[in-house]
């Protein structure tokens, strides 16, 4: 991931479209540029995004991993 600190996107890690329960949780959005932000969406598409896609594509785990699993599992398993 870049290192832009200007024009940032907010990007929804679970896909905003099929987890409405996790819309507005906080471990579940991520800051993206405006360039990083097309790309992922590129190579991933809109609208069924999740955590693995985000890890894959940061190339590492991400920070509130457990507490956004923690609630994804509460409400989706």
């Amino acid at each position: 991931m870049c290192t832009i600190s200007f024009a940032k996107h907010v990007h929804h890690i679970f896909s905003f479209h099929r987890y409405k329960r996790l819309r507005q949780l906080e471990s579940n959005l991520i800051m993206f540029c405006v360039d990083c932000h097309k790309s992922f969406h590129k190579k991933y598409g809109n609208r069924n995004n999740t955590l693995h896609q985000i890890e894959e594509f940061l190339n590492k785990s991400y920070l509130y991993r457990n507490e956004l699993l923690y609630y994804y599992n509460l409400h989706y398993h």
